[in-house]
């Protein structure tokens, strides 16, 4: 073969193998963005999920909890109540429930009914003028206030309780929800860990494919380029030049 032939195979040779060095390059980056970009799609889809049941359980407690603030807000003021009762607050604030109570339609009913039985019993007996009479209707009158104060105490104490087991209830659903949400928060960052990591492993195993199809490559051109086989070797070994001086034999 001539020398123009050899240098056009040479030529061709070297073309062929950058040719696939830039394949291979090519398809080490694309297979990589493919699973790079599979792993973010995943991650997110994940995420929305997750963030979607996070608040769901966020509605569902806080409707579970808003449900309970009527018993909550009734126990509040029924315990304010019985503190003001009980003298808890002070004799000012004292005074001023017992003069609430006693100017309720529901005392001053009985007071009066109570008065007129008094005073007809005090009329059929024939001593409405006497001093027991009198007595009766003074006595009386204290003697159902603190009997009004006693069962209103039971009342609010009822209230209070109630209220009081609400704020339990409701704490329980908060602490309920509360764990749950840490929970889905938990999921989700373990999602978005995983997907950055699914993202950087794609990337990692396309530079090392990268890496791979580009000594490929370069083998492949300086094996084209010398006529040697990729590796090196398995040729013939040049002949060795015979010393100066030594006879030629012939036959």
């Amino acid at each position: 073969m001539s020398g123009i032939g050899l240098a056009i195979g040479a030529g061709a040779n070297v073309a062929l193998g950058a040719g696939a060095l830039a394949g291979g390059k090519w398809l080490a980056e694309n297979w990589g963005k493919e699973e790079e970009n599979a792993a973010r799609q995943a991650g997110r889809r994940q995420g929305v999920r997750l963030g979607e049941a996070e608040q769901i359980l966020a509605d569902a407690t806080g409707q579970a909890v808003g449900g309970l603030n009527p018993y909550q807000q009734a126990g509040d003021a029924a315990l304010q109540q019985q503190q003001a009762l009980s003298g808890a607050l002070g004799p000012e604030a004292q005074a001023a429930a017992y003069e609430a109570i006693a100017q309720s339609q529901g005392f001053q009913a009985l007071e009066q009914q109570g008065q007129e039985a008094i005073l007809a019993n005090a009329s059929a007996t024939g001593g409405l003028r006497g001093g027991n009479t009198q007595a009766a209707l003074a006595q009386f009158s204290p003697a159902l206030l603190q009997q009004f104060i006693q069962q209103q105490y039971g009342m609010l104490g009822g209230l209070s309780g109630m209220g009081l087991s609400a704020a339990g209830q409701a704490g329980s659903f908060g602490l309920q929800g509360a764990g749950a949400q840490a929970g889905y928060r938990g999921e989700r960052g373990a999602v978005e860990a995983g997907s950055i990591l699914g993202q950087q492993q794609a990337r990692t195993q396309a530079r090392q494919q990268l890496i791979n199809y580009g000594l490929q490559g370069a083998g492949l051109v300086g094996s084209l380029a010398t006529g040697m086989p990729m590796g090196g070797g398995g040729g013939a070994a040049p002949a060795q030049a015979m010393p100066p001086g030594q006879p030629t034999w012939s036959y």
